[in-house]
């Protein structure tokens, strides 16, 4: 075997990435994946948040935060996998278990997206661009924007332990009990139109981002 026989990432093999019929392509489990399965693990390059910024295209925005100014992400299209179609909820089945894994935070339907909450990832560097964008999820407690702030959310820090980046959980941790690193909650908006699949009915709804995290 030679070497661009091997693939910088693994897929459990009842995910598939596909298309989500409006908008872009998702990743989809394609039989019922218990909670705590491992879903997909990244692999790449390790790049500072601004060396990912100066690629090409879509490429600059296809990495996993793994530190403050460390992304590990792909250099090549050639190289993409499923964590490049793994897309935000602000209502998520699925989070971080250490810096590369991502795992079922419940038991996850037949043909229901994989998705996670950018919050446990993203986190604005210095030098680095900002991450703004519409959420249309539509679910009940969607941000109606993802930021890179939103780890700082009270509220997010308290449903999302266990399943952050783990130097984003350090962050928190770190926080003295007066939380100054804390937002108060982020208000809820109701959905007005959806730019993803929403099939099928039992789905959860989600947001078709920019196949990055950070």
């Amino acid at each position: 075997m030679t070497h661009s026989d091997y693939s910088f990432h693994w897929l459990h093999p009842h995910v598939e990435s596909r298309a989500t019929g409006t908008h872009g392509d998702g990743l989809y489990a394609v039989r019922t994946i218990r909670a705590g399965e491992c879903l997909l693990i990244f692999g790449g390059y390790i790049l500072t948040v601004e060396q990912e910024s100066r690629l090409a295209g879509k490429l600059s925005d296809n990495g996993v935060q793994i530190a403050r100014n460390l992304v590990i992400c792909s250099t090549r299209t050639a190289e993409w996998g499923g964590e490049n179609f793994l897309n935000h909820s602000c209502e998520p089945n699925a989070g971080f278990k250490g810096q590369i894994a991502i795992h079922a935070m419940r038991t996850i339907r037949k043909g229901e997206q994989v998705t996670i909450d950018y919050a446990m990832v993203l986190y604005h560097a210095k030098g680095g661009p900002a991450y703004k964008l519409a959420c249309l999820c539509g679910a009940p407690t969607c941000r109606g924007v993802v930021t890179d702030n939103d780890w700082r959310i009270a509220e997010l820090q308290a449903k999302y332990r266990g399943w952050f980046q783990p130097y984003l959980q350090d962050e928190i941790d770190k926080c003295p009990a007066t939380a100054p690193c804390a937002v108060p909650p982020a208000p809820t908006f109701q959905r007005k139109a959806s730019i993803c699949d929403p099939s099928p009915a039992p789905s959860p709804p989600h947001a078709d981002l920019p196949g990055s995290q950070h």
